[in-house]
């Protein structure tokens, strides 16, 4: 910087220098503005708001409305000063510029015309939950003496009642009033949303907090007329109070005031004067009292999202908004007759935070420059001039704090602009796609007559409608709803935004049947399976909502859950059960019949497609900022799902032993789940949803696929029966429903079968294994669903999904009928749920109606449950319709008292009210022997999850106990507990109560804190989360040694069943289950539990015997009659199982397996990874 400039930079320090001789300005001291063209008064003087007497006057000394400078009075305690010493003080300290003020107007009434304001103005008022302020401040830009202006109140926290209220009570009879509410948070977007609905030549920018001049509006605007190329004019700020030291000093040594001279920037002619412009933007005014031609601001892009209060930036929008005018060639001109009253920080932290904030709002708005700039070299080049003028005491900008200013607050400047890069790096970082200044231009469109207007959705607040509510932004914006108990019954919501999803559905629907028609062409089974599952989803389940354009697309991908898994039940049920097999003839009924419904909607579709996507380019046509599109929680859920898969993949097949994969995967596999925990948490703080569903399924994906691929068999030995009757379906193609209650409930089976069929798969083992991946993802579309129709607020449902996939480690998502019965009963809770202006009333009863029976054939549990629950809902007024749970009931009802001879064994008289039914499973040890522990933990971690969660559930609903829809959740999670007074279900029926309770306790949990603030948000948050994952994994993996079946166990049970006899039996040689048939009527081969025949005395030390293992074999021969088609299997699995549960040492299991092979009487059949079979011959 040269010495000229540094010279010229000291003649224009601070107006405050003009004042002559003033008194020092003594806290508490009263502001107030006189005009000095205007006979002088004797001036009364109130109690300051401490109580005591002010110290200091602060007079704004104006000249026919026009303000020439400011004079302080020593009040010295008074409370009242004379008029003469008032007409003294200010004569004294203001005399040149009242000689220039009188100067003016001898020239004006010579032939200078003042300038006169032609122009129409749009006031953009943006608050945040503050109306109290608020009304303040609109009460004195309405009394301004413009003509023509418009007033558009934009709030920042649209979920804050106070504002709408405040305006329909205070300003309902005025038209000049908008209501416009912004969810993206901060005051960019705010001021964005606000210009977006502008609908006059300017537009101006205040607080909410600040009080204007009456001439403010019309000074302002005549600004614009001393230059062609005026695009923004920046006005005089004051302080509102200097009842504070605080305020004192900000006003003292940080003034917001630029001088009482009229001034136009632009360069490169104010480069002489200020040779850092534009680099300096605090030299041109502040954004609390802007003025832009909305013209230019629309060229521009508006305020950068990423700068402003709410980012991490703190501030600097409106410096980056002059530097990008000035870069641009235009000028701006600077108005002290547009007086702002500004209140400054009354307390020294509020002081302090600041200062912290101008510094970080300075620095990041410098770092743009540096990074998104589009002159870098500029910039660099006049960086080693603005550090000597940071550092100059001379500058304007250290010419007020060269003396008395406290060293603290110069230092928290300088460490917030040493933050600025970093922060500004964080906000961009932080809001991807939104990184970029922006206005929502697309909103307009052209008429014929050429005139602008807006697509918007307007809401009214009073009966006269006299305040206007206009959304910017509505497809960010959730359709508004009330608590269930108070459901409007109004008709399906108006069209809000075209949008892609149908259009998506129906490509995703074409895709898969292509790929499954090629697949099947060229043999590969598995794929064209996989891609059954698209078209069954995305085509037959997608179908219904197909011809409507209202719904978005968590109701869309629930109903297509839905209806798919219920099309395939029922389907399936049809077949089997039936008089006639024939697979591909039903599913050409069912492709036809989704075809044509895709086909109906596509025109309607493709014209929403092709508006979105001209409205996207025009979008993409304004003039942004480049900055980098990248989300923190996109990169944590990207890295961490890279982490669990690659070590998922890495580790490989493994045979799990105590503690499953835990034990055996790689430490990344832990990392990149607790990366994936973490971006769920952060993607709280993003602008859009995907963010959040990304990280929540790449949680369910990490807790089910992992086991898929490192076991490649099912998790659950019991899923061996359900695949050998899928198995018994694809070769006899027909069941008897009288056989079994495996057979009068084979819906799921048949469905599976039916589409193993269509596929071209003659083993059901692979669909088994990855089950639980697909109904994971299901659960996770169904869940959506019934939180979106009850909880508002995105942040709020995915907070709730996450819990339900933390708290349910009971591991009911195996290849098995309750696993589906779960899913349907999620999307029948979001049915009944729903408003009509998701879905129509018919809509909902057919659907139900369809789920009621798809539902009978399959489960013979859950019908019961979701019935129940949806029971609950009525009677407390939260679902519809009232009878909704008669349409699952009755379906369920009949088909068991069709079938009541099956289930006569399960159902007993003396398990009513029988405490024993709410116990959960219970083995006794051996003798000696003692359970390992990861047994306890096991079954702890599941405890511990279910408790966390209830206890938040509890809190949740006695923070809203006088609420209907709080008993009604809490009584759906106790209805699975009803059941169990009749029937324990195995004394498993408590796991069964819990499944279908832990969602309901989930939406009660989410609202133990109503708004929780950061701390909560993210520390606690982070805590539970991190918590029940470890409950979960422990709970979920711990005892995978045993319940994860074996290829050889199953081929090891098919050799037995392919070459036994009809009415063989086969034993199994240790504790635990094992693969095997289902339970039916008549002839049939029959497993038999070692339990059965076991002798307490060979679990001794030292046992078993070869004695022990003749008496085994007599007592075998005596349980079942005769002597001949006698087997027995031993596997390890049974060996970890009495090893886990202190049920039988190691040694002694495989003591039976070395007596087996030894004696005479056995002969073995079948051997292979481990698992041997041995038949039993006949003494002669």
């Amino acid at each position: 910087m040269s010495t000229s400039s540094l010279d010229m930079d000291t003649r224009q320090r601070s107006w405050r220098s003009t004042r002559l001789n003033a008194p020092e300005l003594v806290a508490p001291a009263m502001v107030c503005a006189l005009d000095v063209h205007e006979p002088f008064v004797d001036m009364q003087l109130p109690q300051s708001r401490d109580g005591g007497p002010y110290r200091s006057l602060f007079v704004l000394a104006t000249f026919e409305g026009r303000p020439v400078g400011t004079a302080v009075i020593s009040t010295e305690g008074e409370s009242e000063i004379p008029r003469a010493r008032v007409a003294t003080e200010v004569r004294r300290q203001l005399h040149r510029q009242l000689t220039r003020a009188i100067a003016r107007r001898t020239r004006q009434r010579g032939g200078h015309r003042p300038l006169t304001a032609r122009r129409s103005v749009s006031v953009i008022v943006t608050t945040c939950g503050d109306p109290l302020r608020l009304e303040r401040c609109l009460a004195s830009v309405l009394a301004c003496d413009h003509d023509d202006f418009e007033v558009i109140v934009v709030e920042n926290r649209p979920e804050f009642p106070g504002t709408r209220q405040m305006l329909v009570q205070r300003f309902a009879g005025d038209a000049r009033v908008r209501y416009v509410e912004e969810r993206q948070r901060g005051l960019s977007s705010a001021r964005n949303a606000g210009l977006a609905v502008a609908k006059n030549e300017l537009v101006a920018f205040v607080d909410d907090d600040v009080v204007v001049d009456r001439g403010w509006l019309s000074r302002a605007a005549a600004a614009f007329d001393r230059s062609d190329d005026i695009a923004c004019v920046t006005g005089l700020i004051l302080p509102l109070e200097l009842e504070s030291e605080s305020q004192l000093l900000l006003e003292r040594f940080m003034t917001l005031g630029k001088g009482f001279a009229p001034r136009i920037f632009r360069l490169p002619e104010s480069w002489q004067e200020f040779p850092l412009l534009p680099y300096t933007p605090g030299l041109v005014g502040s954004g609390a009292n802007t003025f832009l031609r909305v013209d230019v601001a629309e060229q521009l892009g508006g305020f950068d999202v990423t700068l402003g209060t709410g980012t991490p930036a703190c501030g600097g929008e409106d410096l980056d908004l002059y530097i990008r005018l000035l870069r641009e060639g235009h000028a701006i001109a600077y108005e002290p007759g547009a007086i702002v009253w500004h209140p400054h920080p009354s307390e020294p932290r509020q002081l302090r935070r600041q200062v912290y904030r101008y510094g970080v709002g300075l620095g990041a708005t410098l770092t743009k420059q540096l990074v998104a700039g589009p002159d870098r070299r500029q910039f660099l080049r006049a960086v080693p001039a603005g550090i000597a003028y940071a550092r100059d005491p001379a500058s304007r900008k250290n010419a007020g704090t060269s003396a008395g200013y406290p060293r603290r607050l110069r230092w928290l400047e300088r460490v917030g602009m040493l933050v600025g890069p970093a922060a500004y790096i964080g906000s961009a970082l932080r809001r991807p796609g939104r990184g970029r200044a922006r206005v929502d231009a697309p909103a307009r469109r052209q008429t014929a007559d050429g005139r602008r207007e807006l697509y918007l959705r307007r809401l009214t607040l009073s009966r006269d409608g006299a305040v206007q509510v206009v959304e910017i932004a509505p497809a960010r914006v959730a359709t508004p709803r009330r608590p269930p108990a108070r459901r409007r019954r109004a008709g399906p919501a108006p069209r809000r935004e075209p949008s892609v999803e149908r259009a998506a559905l129906t490509y995703l629907f074409l895709f898969s049947l292509a790929v499954f028609a090629g697949a099947r062409a060229m043999g590969v089974g598995e794929l064209a399976l996989g891609a059954e599952f698209g078209v069954l989803f995305f085509g037959v389940g997608a179908a219904p909502m197909q011809l409507s354009g209202a719904a978005d697309l968590s109701v869309r991908l629930g109903v297509a859950g839905l209806v798919g898994l219920a099309t395939a039940l029922l389907a399936g049920a049809v077949l089997v059960l039936g008089p006639s097999w024939q697979p591909e003839f039903a599913a050409a009924l069912v492709l036809a019949a989704a075809g044509v419904v895709h086909a109906l909607a596509w025109p309607s579709a493709m014209g929403d497609l092709r508006l979105w996507t001209s409205r996207r380019r025009r979008r993409h046509s304004l003039r942004r900022p480049q900055v980098m599109p990248v989300s923190y929680s996109l990169v944590l859920t990207l890295v961490g799902t890279s982490l669990w898969l690659g070590s998922a993949v890495a580790t490989g097949h493994v045979v799990p032993g105590v503690g499953g994969f835990l034990t055996q995967i790689t430490p990344l596999w832990y990392a990149g789940v607790v990366l994936v925990l973490a971006a769920i948490t952060l993607a709280w703080r993003e602008p859009h949803e995907r963010y959040a569903v990304l990280a929540v399924g790449s949680l369910v994906l990490a807790l089910t696929l992992t086991p898929a691929l490192v076991y490649g068999m099912p998790r659950s030995q019991s899923a061996g029966k359900h695949i050998e009757l899928v198995q018994t379906i694809l070769s006899t193609h027909h069941l008897h429903a009288g056989s079994g209650i495996y057979f009068a409930y084979s819906g799921f089976f048949a469905a599976v079968a039916w589409l193993c069929r269509l596929a071209g798969v003659s083993d059901s083992l692979g669909v088994a294994t990855f089950w639980p991946v697909l109904m994971g993802l299901v659960r996770l579309a169904e869940l959506r669903f019934l939180f979106g129709q009850v909880l508002e607020g995105r942040h709020r449902r995915w907070a709730a999904i996450t819990l339900v996939v933390l708290v349910d480690a009971i591991s009911a998502d195996y290849f098995s009928p309750q696993a589906v019965g779960y899913v349907v009963g999620l999307g029948v809770y979001g049915l009944v749920l729903s408003s009509r202006q998701v879905l129509s009333s018919r809509f909902v009863v057919a659907l139900l109606i369809v789920a009621g029976c798809a539902l009978a054939p399959t489960h013979e549990l859950s019908p019961y449950i979701i019935g129940g629950v949806l029971i609950v809902l009525a009677v407390f007024g939260c679902g519809r319709p009232r009878w909704a749970g008669l349409a699952i009931l009755i379906p369920a009802g009949a088909w068991a008292l069709i079938h009541r001879g099956e289930l006569g064994g399960y159902l007993s008289l003396s398990n009513l009210f029988d405490p024993s039914n709410f116990a959960p499973p219970h083995t006794s040890t051996a003798p000696g022997v003692s359970r390992l522990p990861i047994v306890g933990y096991s079954s702890h971690a599941l405890a511990l999850g279910l408790l966390v969660l209830s206890g938040c559930a509890l809190v949740g609903f006695v923070r809203h106990r006088h609420e209907r829809w709080a008993w009604a959740y809490l009584l759906s999670a106790g209805v699975g507990g009803v059941l169990l007074v009749a029937n324990p279900y195995g004394n498993e029926g408590i796991f069964r109560w819990s499944l279908f309770g832990i969602p309901w306790l989930a939406l009660l949990a989410v609202h133990a804190v109503e708004r929780p603030s950061p701390l909560v948000r993210y520390g606690a948050w982070t805590a539970v989360t991190a918590g029940l994952l470890a409950t979960f994994l422990v709970a979920a993996f711990g005892m995978d040694g045993s319940a994860v079946m074996r290829r050889s166990d199953l081929d090891a049970w098919r050799t037995f069943a392919r070459t036994a006899p009809a009415n063989a039996d086969l034993l199994s040689v240790g504790f635990g289950d094992l693969p095997g048939d289902v339970p039916q009527t008549g002839p049939h081969r029959t497993q038999i539990t070692y339990e059965t025949l076991a002798d307490a005395a060979s679990q001794r030390p030292g046992r078993p015997t070869p004695g022990d293992l003749d008496a085994l074999l007599r007592r075998y021969q005596s349980f079942v009659g005769r002597t001949g088609g006698l087997y027995a299997i031993w596997s390890p699995v049974l060996s970890t199982y009495g090893r886990e549960y202190g049920l039988e040492r190691p040694s002694q299991s495989r003591r039976w397996l070395e007596l087996l092979m030894a004696s005479p009487s056995w002969r073995l059949v079948f051997e292979r990874g481990g698992s041997y079979v041995f038949r039993a011959v006949p003494r002669r």
